[in-house]
Parts: structure tokens; sequence; C-alpha cells
């Protein structure tokens, strides 16, 4: 029978969000007392998992600055080479800066990339058995510019560019016979603008406010070598409460595409900020919601636990959606506080899918 969850689980966070009464100039300060040193740095070989790359083999050199200000959020700076037991290989930096007040915030990223992912088709029903290869290699580049404009609303824009051939597909796989868009690669410059409120007290690890983004995409051809053509629609709610050491966070995702798009830029499921527990891109499709519920008890200073329970899917529209094709996600994980001064912190997360279980070991807070 044809569902639209997306209505249901935006109602959900929607209804913890209009609890959040405190002005967003009055909610606490991210950062503790400016005596402690602004910077701090984190230099290390280590180790993070998703179930699509298995365990992996990086150096990373992550940043945190936490202004003497302390109205004004932490920047954050990442660089990092990765190599997986899959095969994946990425070199990164990425990067979140915000000026005093909130009054800006410049976000981006630039990598290059060998990436091989699994392809099992599209719709919400690709089988398992269906599982092929391909290897996009190249470049990505993402950055955002956010302009506030009253209290929690900001106003943002920005691009972003893509340019990734597939240097090897499956011998009798669905690539292989070129019938699917996108399956030798593609060249795509993507326009972004949108309207968001955040009012959360942390961007790290929020524990208190609310946070609502709705982002337009249009990709266009003969921009930068781009050749493609297609929009994309994107909602994004969270919502944070905190009573004594548990926060309650929730957050329900919808995404679409008009257009004629590649395969490789369809939504997907199994992020490691939502669906946790699937491959990324085990399934994709045109249309795509996701909701989340997890719980978060803070132990000790640094040390924290986490549960949570979800669910979603994709669809070719969000008309087609089904309530028995819904795709569940639940799991727990721990977490371990970095910095005296910050919020930033280790994730560790077992999460279990429709297909078995993963483990997710990240920076900071799924969303």
């Amino acid at each position: 029978m044809p569902a639209v969850p997306t209505l249901t689980t935006l109602a959900a966070v929607a209804a913890l969000a209009c609890a959040d009464t405190v002005p967003p100039d009055s909610l606490p300060a991210a950062a503790p007392a400016p005596r402690e040193r602004p910077w701090r740095l984190l230099a290390v070989p280590t180790v993070t998992s998703q179930p699509e790359t298995g365990f992996t083999a990086a150096f990373i050199a992550y940043a945190v600055y936490t202004p003497s200000d302390t109205a004004t959020r932490p920047a954050q700076y990442e660089f990092g080479l990765q190599g997986s037991q899959k095969q994946q290989r990425r070199f990164f930096v990425d990067w979140d800066r915000w000026t005093s007040g909130n009054r800006w915030r410049v976000q981006g990223s630039a990598e290059y990339r060998v990436y091989p992912l699994p392809f099992y088709g599209t719709g919400p029903n690709a089988a398992e058995s269906a599982e092929e290869i391909y290897e996009p290699e190249g470049v990505i580049v993402l950055l955002n510019v956010q302009r506030r404009l009253s209290r929690g609303w900001y106003v943002l824009g920005g691009g972003r560019f893509s340019a990734l051939d597939i240097n090897e597909r499956a011998a009798g796989g669905l690539l292989a016979a070129d019938t699917v868009p996108g399956s030798t690669g593609a060249t795509v410059m993507q326009w972004r603008t949108g309207l968001l409120y955040d009012t959360r007290d942390d961007v790290l690890t929020p524990r208190a406010g609310t946070f609502v983004s709705l982002g337009l995409g249009t990709a266009l051809p003969g921009l930068l070598g781009g050749d493609w053509a297609y929009g994309r629609a994107t909602l994004d709610a969270r919502a944070y409460r905190t009573v004594g050491p548990l926060t309650i966070a929730a957050q329900a995702v919808a995404e679409g595409l008009t257009g004629r798009a590649p395969f490789d830029d369809l939504p997907m499921l199994g992020t490691k900020g939502w669906m946790r527990g699937y491959a990324l891109g085990r399934f994709r499709d045109r249309a795509l919601t996701a909701v989340q519920v997890e719980g978060r008890l803070r132990l000790t200073r640094r040390l924290a636990g986490a549960a949570w329970v979800g669910g979603g899917g994709v669809a070719p529209t969000f008309a087609l959606f089904r309530r028995d094709e819904v795709l569940p996600t639940v799991g727990v994980g721990g977490r371990w506080g970095l910095f005296s001064n910050s919020r930033a912190q280790i994730r560790a997360d077992l999460a279990f899918g429709r297909d078995g279980r993963a483990l997710y070991l990240n920076l900071n807070e799924a969303f």
C-alpha cells in the first residue's frame, strides 16, 4: 500500500522541536572558560570502519579551534590519507570555519579518491546477490557559504564539483552493459542554495536546539566540463533535548531528484550519518526518506554511551513508497571525548540492519 513516511517522520521531529523555547542567543555556550588553549590538535595513525570499506588505516590530522568568545562556534580542520581493507584509497582536506558571532560560516572539502564500491541496481528490492563492484576514480570538491540573517536563521549557497571515471566494472554486470546512466563515469557541476534554521548549542555534539535545512541543487551542463542536467531537493530536520545526563536526538531526512542523473549520484541509504547498518549504496533510487531517534547518555566527563532505532527506504518517486519496504536500523555505541575544552569525540557504533551488522569508527556524532 502506498505510504508517505516523510510527513510522519518530519512531524515527529517537529513535535520535539516545538519544545525549543530557549532563545538561540541564550543557549549554553559550547566552550568552557577562555583560559583553555584555543587550539587542540590530534595527529596520529588511526583505524576507522564502515561496512563498505571494512577497516581503514589512516593518518589523520584533526584540529579544533575554540574561540575565547564563547558565543562563536568552534572551527574544525581535518587532513587525511586513507587506505582500506577493500582497496579504497583517499586523500582529503575538510574545513569548517565560523566568524565572530556565527555571522558567516565557510565549510568545504576537497579529495582525490580511488574508491571501489558495490552496486546492486536501483530500487527498494535490489537483491544482495546482484552485487557487482565498480571503481570510480577522480576528484570531488565541495564549498558552502552560510550567512546569518537573524537569530537562528541562515541563508546558504555553494557548489559541488565531481569528476569521476569508472575504471573497472564487473564483466557481465549491469554497468558493463552501458544501460545505466553514468556507467562509465560522470563530470558534474552542481550549484546549491538553501535556507536553514539552526539553534544547536554545539555543531560537534549537540545537546540542545533545533536544525532544519532545506536545500536545492541544480547540475548544469557545459560548466567546468559538466555533462549532466538534473535537480536535487533535500530536507534535513533534527532536534535535541537534554534532561540530566541523557540527550534525546531525532532526525528525519528526505531527498529527491528531477531529471536524468548518473547512478553514482542517486540518493543512497547507508551513510555514516543515517541508516547505519547498510553499506553505502546498498539501496539507491531517485527518492529517499529516513528517520532515526537516538539516546546519548553521558557516563563521565569524557565517556558516553548511545543507542538508536530508525528506518528508511528508497523509491522511484515519493508517491511510490511502501510501508512493507521500509528498512530498519538499530544499534548501540560508545563515545570518548578527545579534548577538555571541546566536544570533539571518537565514536564507535555497532549497527544492525536487514542484511546483518556493521561496525562504525568515526569522529563526532552521526547527526
